[in-house]
């Protein structure tokens, strides 16, 4: 399982995605994005994620989204995707990833996942949603996807 938080500066309309320098995202934009450990909830994973990729404190996540992933040679992954607006500190560059903020209106999709963007304009309209996507290994070839705009989410946990 996997969380990812999209961190929006709303002041000034723009979105914190990072670049993958390294791995098999090598390339590609995302939001905050990473595994949820055992021990934990996906909301505290969205928020240690965002501290340790790049040194920036959560104060509040939002469920926006419940996501299930396949590709041609695996299982099914679950996503769950966490919008805030409130933050402290200033995204750090590290070995593996690089922080960059966009205007809303200029999120490089051509430069993401295949899938962001379908979700991410409802997302950011502040839509519940809950879908199933597959890509090819390339992460950028979208073969299918359902996606639905959901009223509320159930209790999660992992």
């Amino acid at each position: 399982m996997f969380a990812q938080m999209i961190v929006v500066d709303s002041r000034l309309d723009r979105i914190l995605l990072v670049r993958h320098k390294t791995g098999e995202m090598s390339g590609y934009y995302t939001g905050l994005l990473g595994e949820i450990s055992e021990n934990e909830t996906p909301q505290e994973a969205a928020i240690r994620i965002a501290q340790d990729m790049c040194g920036i404190s959560v104060q509040e996540a939002e469920l926006r989204a419940v996501f299930e992933f396949t590709f041609d040679d695996s299982d099914a992954e679950t996503e769950y995707e966490y919008y805030t607006t409130l933050y402290n500190g200033r995204p750090q560059e590290t070995a593996h990833i690089k922080p960059e903020w966009f205007e809303i209106e200029k999120i490089p999709y051509l430069l993401m996942p295949g899938d962001d963007a379908v979700w991410y304009p409802p997302f950011l309209q502040g839509k519940l949603q809950r879908g199933k996507f597959h890509l090819a290994r390339d992460y950028k070839t979208l073969l299918h996807y359902e996606v639905n705009e959901v009223d509320a989410f159930c209790e999660l946990s992992h």
